[in-house]
């Protein structure tokens, strides 16, 4: 491979083994109770793990789908969440286990520590495994009229596929 860098052919053998980043802006559009909605999609751990943090605001149509490999159980909680959220835990066939309203936590003050904080911050737990989580603007799900045991729509095989 003469005049291919070593460093440019290391970082595509890292991009073939890991495949392509996520694009921040993946959107999934979804019908939530007739409603039509766009939704981002958190199918990679890096993307879970950012969820909707530092949103000044999300729109009533907006939110993130949050999809996994596998179920598990789940456990959510609102670092650096400037907004209130409304979570709802799915199982395997986009069925409802659970939902909350989160509430906005107040920020990590000055001086203490990301140990700290993060203690301090309450979890939402799905109680049962959970294969997807919805987050919408808080006080959605209510105006919806989405609850336990309802089931969402979702392209169930293609999140499945795409979860990382």
């Amino acid at each position: 491979m003469k005049g291919f860098p070593v460093t440019r052919l290391l970082l595509l053998l890292l991009w073939l083994a890991l495949g392509p980043v996520q694009a921040a802006d993946e959107r999934l559009p979804l019908t939530i109770a007739g409603q039509p909605f766009r939704v981002e999609l958190a199918r990679t751990p890096e993307a879970r793990a950012s969820g909707l943090m530092y949103r000044e605001q999300i729109p009533a149509d907006g939110g993130m789908l949050f999809a996994y490999p596998t179920s598990h159980l789940q456990s959510f909680f609102m670092k650096n969440c400037r907004v209130d959220i409304d979570l709802a835990f799915l199982d395997t066939q986009g069925r409802v286990l659970a939902t909350y309203a989160m509430r906005a936590e107040p920020p990590r003050q000055p001086g203490e520590s990301e140990v700290a904080y993060d203690s301090r911050m309450p979890r939402y737990l799905s109680g049962v495994p959970a294969q997807f989580a919805l987050e919408l603007r808080g006080g959605r799900l209510r105006e919806l009229g989405i609850g336990i045991g309802d089931r969402l729509e979702l392209p169930i095989e293609e999140l499945v596929r795409l979860a990382r």
